[in-house]
């Protein structure tokens, strides 16, 4: 979003806000007004000055003055809900849902779900945070985090809360990956200036890739299948972030700036600021608009909303005061910041070929009766011979024969496992040869070379003996034999569970196909 827009957004933000809590302050005259029930039988009286306040934590009064700890005025002035986080004295803690949008480091939006549960003496508290999130492509993640906050006074005359806590946190990415971070926060709040610090690590390897995805065709290089494939990429970053915050109007509206930086592996890294600002509409809704910008996510413009569920409930007082301010969320980036982009490859393809639970390349031999002499069955060297295999293929290979050829007086002995496939048109057919893939799934054979399955499919011509010959488990499509003694017989072993298919066979002088049963032993 362009700046001038990020600009009318804050305006608008400032708007809402500002007349919310002006509105509650015309309600009151500018006053905070207690509830009745905050006199209870046996205090002083009301004109003694020395009213108990309830300090919004379970089965605990605050008195005006405490002997151990800083002195608190309980009629001073300031905005209508006391930091924004008041709270029902009958919890020990909150329920809050909260949705931020797109952010750096984030692609989508964020939905979170948590709680909050705290134990203070009145002047010092501790807390646990926790909650788990889940963006809007349903990928989970989590946040927990543990802390302590303290009031004093400072050495400037005033009364300040410092807080520090560690947080851990998980995010899922698109790419189906998972990164955890550990963090640390200082706080040091006060009624008019914040200042916040925060620092998160991830905590294994900071890049992981996406599954493969096909991009264009299939082809081949050597023995290999290939396919030119996209792989999304996650950069995880470090954070570091520092932040300064103003109350505005006297009102519960804060605005902020700060800065950023983030480190990722192999030198990705940058370094941005924001400004935003982030007030309460109501006593248990806030919100926040931010805009930031860096180098690498350039800029974006960040709204959230977060629900207190169930803040707003009878006995629920506002004391305007920095005990309220205990039992505030840390503000902190709670997801762990990710860079993404995407690499291209193309290496070979795979699959458990023998089931032994091993994956091993696909390898497919070559044959074009066109091609010189002296080739090694690769893609760049083509056999010109169907029997050039017999000593220089391995089980399961995919034998492949180029279309529109012709092979005379060859012998191929098949091994265990292998494929003979003949490319091409048979009978105007054009046929789809498959192979299997850990990568992708089931594919079809590339053309070897452009417009060549619109040819028809080579012809074995002529085999001084049988022109094919089986072992166990072997398939033969798409291929034409004439003349010869044989087309396709079984070997001495026998042939297991053939697959022939797709076969024009004629002219020869015995039977075209001779089987006979082959015998699999089977261990226990």
């Amino acid at each position: 979003m362009h700046a001038r827009s990020s600009f009318a957004v804050l305006a608008l933000a400032v708007c809402l806000v500002g007349s919310q809590a002006d509105a509650q302050g015309e309600t009151s005259g500018g006053q905070l007004k207690l509830p009745e029930n905050v006199l209870k039988e046996g205090s002083a009286s009301a004109d003694s000055g020395s009213v108990p306040v309830q300090s919004g934590v379970t089965g605990y009064e605050l008195p005006t003055t405490m002997s151990d700890g800083p002195t608190y005025d309980s009629g001073a002035g300031g905005s209508y809900s006391g930091g924004g986080s008041v709270y029902s004295p009958s919890l020990g803690g909150h329920l809050r849902a909260r949705y931020n949008t797109q952010s750096y480091g984030q692609p989508a939006g964020n939905l979170d779900l948590g709680t909050m549960f705290m134990q203070s003496d009145g002047y010092r508290s501790i807390f646990f945070d926790g909650q788990v999130t889940m963006n809007d492509e349903s990928h989970i993640g989590f946040n927990v985090g543990v802390g302590a906050r303290t009031i004093s006074e400072t050495e400037l005359g005033f009364d300040a809360i410092s807080g520090l806590s560690v947080w851990a946190d998980g995010t899922s990415t698109q790419n189906e990956n998972f990164f955890p971070q550990v963090g640390v926060s200082y706080e040091l709040l006060t009624d008019l200036w914040d200042l916040r610090g925060n620092a998160s690590f991830v905590v294994e390897d900071q890049t992981a890739l996406g599954p493969a995805k096909p991009l264009g065709t299939l082809g081949y290089n050597g023995f290999n299948i290939v396919q030119a494939s996209i792989t999304g990429r996650d950069n995880a970053m470090h954070l570091t972030e520092l932040e300064l915050a103003r109350r505005l109007f006297d009102r519960e509206l804060w605005g902020f700036g700060g800065a950023y930086g983030l480190y990722g592996a192999d030198s990705v890294e940058t370094a941005g600021y924001k400004f935003g600002l982030r007030g309460y509409a109501t006593p248990d809704v806030a919100l926040q608009i931010a805009v930031t910008d860096d180098d690498l996510f350039k800029t974006n413009t960040i709204f959230s909303i977060t629900w207190f569920i169930g803040r707003t409930r009878t006995n629920t007082p506002f004391h305007c005061n920095l005990q309220d301010r205990l039992r505030e969320p840390v503000q902190r980036n709670d997801y762990v910041a990710v860079y993404q982009d995407s690499v291209t490859g193309g290496g070979a393809l795979t699959f458990d070929l023998d089931g032994d639970g091993t994956t091993q390349d696909i390898r497919v031999v070559h044959f074009d009766a066109g091609a010189a002499a002296g080739g090694d069955g690769s893609f760049e060297n083509p056999f010109n011979d169907l029997d050039d295999a017999n000593a220089a293929s391995q089980e399961f290979d995919v034998l492949l024969v180029h279309s529109g050829g012709t092979f005379t007086n060859d012998n191929l002995v098949m091994m265990d496992g292998q494929r003979l496939l003949f490319e091409g048109t048979f009978e105007s057919n054009v046929l789809n040869h498959t192979v299997n893939t850990d990568q992708f799934g089931t594919l079809s054979l590339p053309e070897t070379s452009s417009g060549s399955q619109a040819l028809a499919t080579s012809v074995v011509n002529n085999a001084a003996g049988a022109a094919v010959t089986l072992a166990d488990q072997n398939e033969v499509a798409g291929g034409t034999f004439t003349g010869g003694a044989n087309a396709i017989v079984a070997g001495g072993s026998g042939a297991g569970d053939p697959n022939l298919h797709d076969l024009s066979i004629s002219g020869t002088t015995g039977d075209g196909i001779v089987l006979t049963p082959f015998e699999r032993v089977v261990g226990n």
